[in-house]
């Protein structure tokens, strides 16, 4: 895919137009996961790459990434348990992913007694 960028002038205001480049913001979700409880976003779907984020207000949050074939069988590309994390994949990632559906999950392990804060995204064609 071709990127490019163009400045233009309009009416005094300045323009940044992008071609081909992904606009769109990340996809996220928040909330707060119990002990022994995940929490999971998508299947969100992808053409070229594919970013995962994840952050939590406590640590020993569980974080995971799963890609979804056209089956609909879910393969784990990603699993730490940390206080955040941030994961990518793009079109020369082998296998090759895309076009693909990415699932991110936040996971509180059951060995814990109070619930966490969390939120995770996903940045699907962001390059």
């Amino acid at each position: 895919m071709q990127r490019s960028v163009r400045v233009m002038m309009v009416s005094g205001a300045l323009f940044l137009l992008m071609t081909g480049m992904a606009t769109a913001a990340p996809i996220c979700a928040t909330g707060m996961v119990g002990p022994g409880l995940e929490s999971c976003l998508g299947p969100i779907s992808a053409n070229s790459s594919m970013k995962a984020m994840g952050s939590g207000d406590l640590r020993n949050l569980r974080f995971r990434v799963y890609w979804v074939n056209s089956l609909g069988v879910q393969t784990l590309l990603y699993d730490a348990t940390s206080l955040s994390f941030t994961a990518v994949w793009d079109d020369g990632t082998s296998p090759n992913l895309f076009p693909g559906q990415f699932i991110v999950c936040a996971k509180r392990p059951a060995s814990y007694t109070n619930p966490a804060d969390y939120e995770i995204c996903l940045d699907p064609d962001y390059l």
